[in-house]
């Protein structure tokens, strides 16, 4: 009995004894790990237990206790920006320059983020969540406006294009034989031989001057006479020249009446463009279509204030193509200094090219 008790004793002293170098008894330990009973295992080494001293246990809390403020980070880790990064994994020399290398970097990002806000807000485009792709489309934007033909800024609006294209053709088509008209009947006959009363002449010449002889009478002559007095030598133009010149004369007449109609409603679609007969169609044409496809660029009707930019934009070409021009010299910079940052991550990390935002606190 005696030899158990002094066991027991012995038992009971080893466990309350307080040991270095942690200063904690057996006793004390064991309570501890009790606590921990429904924390998960963490499969963690500590090397070199047995010389753990107290501060660095202490020290060992510390980091934990700060780790367990990134819970929520942690538990989301698949989702994590910093998933699969290798900066730990450098040499010391690297990681400094890396790291020094980051405030270049927010720099270059904050400048071109300036940049392109300003060529949005030239171009009267929303800058907001402005990726490297449609940066790069807009500066692609800025430069087909600076290198392209003037437009009207209203052909862009509620996608009227389809209907001034139409428009445009239409009008073409009645300017064009309108002058080729004027060349036939100028042949034989001054400008004012279209004030002369052409659908009764048409009628006479059917009927009563049909024939040969019929033209020898007097109402024939008489009138021959003052269809001379329209001619720019004087002579009397010949029946033939009458049967071929009247019907062009005609049309020629009501087309050109058509064109005075419109003329206002020409003006304000096509603006300078619309030079009455000395328009340049094709080249109106030309237009159209590249506004067409600068239209489509959008993916649909380009915005309104787009559209309002236009003619101040047009006016200063020179100041939209150095635009263009600072804000991709900004970006290729910015992107060399992203691309330094995606080195740190594994290449399984999502392609910040299409994702990433060009907003300083979304890239650094």
């Amino acid at each position: 009995m005696r030899e158990r008790r002094d066991a027991l004793n012995t038992y009971v002293r080893e466990l309350h004894a307080v040991r270095e170098p942690l200063g904690k008894s057996v006793f004390q330990v064991e309570g501890l790990v009790a606590q921990l009973s429904d924390v998960p295992v963490v499969p963690l080494e500590v090397g070199n237990i047995a010389q753990l001293t107290v501060d660095q246990l202490e020290a060992m809390r510390d980091a934990v206790a700060r780790v367990s403020g990134s819970a929520d980070a942690i538990a989301s880790i698949d989702e994590n920006p910093w998933r699969g990064a290798t900066i730990d994994g450098q040499s010391p020399e690297t990681r400094r320059v890396t790291l020094l290398s980051i405030a270049s970097a927010k720099d270059a990002l904050e400048k071109t983020e300036q940049e392109c806000r300003a060529l949005a807000d030239r171009l009267g485009l929303d800058a907001e969540g402005l990726t490297p792709a449609r940066t790069q489309w807009m500066i692609g934007i800025a430069r087909a406006l600076a290198d392209g033909p003037n437009f009207q800024g209203g052909w862009l609006v509620q996608d009227r294009l389809p209907e001034l294209i139409e428009s445009e053709r239409a009008a073409a088509v009645q300017h064009t034989c309108a002058l080729d008209e004027t060349a036939t009947v100028m042949q034989v006959f001054r400008e004012d031989v279209l004030q002369y009363d052409l659908d009764g002449l048409e009628a006479r010449l059917k009927n009563e001057y049909r024939s040969a002889f019929s033209r020898l009478g007097s109402a024939y002559r008489q009138e021959h006479r003052a269809l001379a007095a329209l001619t720019p030598s004087g002579k009397k133009p010949r029946f033939a020249d009458l049967e071929r010149i009247l019907p062009v004369a005609i049309r020629l007449r009501s087309r050109r009446d058509w064109i005075a109609a419109e003329r206002e409603r020409f003006s304000g679609e096509f603006g300078p463009w619309y030079a009455g007969y000395e328009t340049d169609w094709a080249a109106l044409e030309a237009a159209l279509a590249w506004a067409g496809q600068l239209s489509a660029s959008f993916g649909g009707v380009a915005p309104e204030s787009f559209a309002d930019r236009v003619a101040s934009v047009l006016a200063d070409r020179d100041g939209l193509r150095k635009a263009a021009q600072v804000t991709e010299g900004g970006l290729g910079i910015a992107l060399s200094a992203v691309q330094l940052m995606a080195s740190w991550f594994h290449p399984r990390c999502a392609d910040w090219r299409e994702t990433g935002g060009l907003g300083v606190h979304a890239a650094v």
